[in-house]
């Protein structure tokens, strides 16, 4: 009963060592200049960044910034006879997206230092140039994912029919 109580206690206290670890985020740039944030690596050859992000237990501001943009796919990629199920996912991940923007940027705006860690592992502080342009990248995210749905302004398009 003892052996019992005491793995009950290491496993607790291992759970409770894994919530405190620091989760890692990637911030690159794609072809188009358009920055992603990904828990996994980016493709090899293309410079990125990493981002330490605390558990909210070990700091209260994670909560806000913990949250990742899902890859919602392109108006492009569902020009093509898009079915419900995939235009459901693309305007859930769109609504997703601009939540998570509209969170990035408050912290952004409200948080006054904001820990990165960069390529080569070094631990540094957002330069307020830095944040600026994280700001502004926040705020162009939000117009495209918080603004009018482009898939349905086509779909109104392609429904009106001329009158003959």
């Amino acid at each position: 009963m003892r052996l019992v109580y005491v793995l009950s206690v290491i496993t607790g206290l291992a759970i409770a060592a894994l919530s405190l670890a620091a989760d890692k985020m990637y911030v690159w740039k794609d072809k188009k200049g358009v920055p992603h944030y990904t828990e996994t690596p980016p493709p090899p050859g293309i410079p990125f960044k990493v981002i330490e992000i605390q558990s909210s237990a070990q700091n209260p501001a994670a909560r806000r910034t913990s949250q990742r943009p899902t890859s919602a796919p392109s108006p492009e990629a569902t020009k093509t006879d898009p079915t419900k199920q995939q235009l459901d996912r693309y305007r859930e991940a769109r609504r997703h997206n601009c939540e998570v923007a509209k969170k990035n940027l408050y912290t952004l705006q409200n948080v006054a230092r904001i820990k990165i860690t960069d390529a080569s592992g070094e631990v540094r502080l957002l330069t307020d140039e830095e944040k600026q342009q994280r700001i502004e990248e926040s705020k162009k995210q939000i117009k495209e994912f918080c603004g009018p749905d482009p898939l349905a302004s086509k779909k109104a398009e392609e429904t009106e029919a001329p009158i003959q």
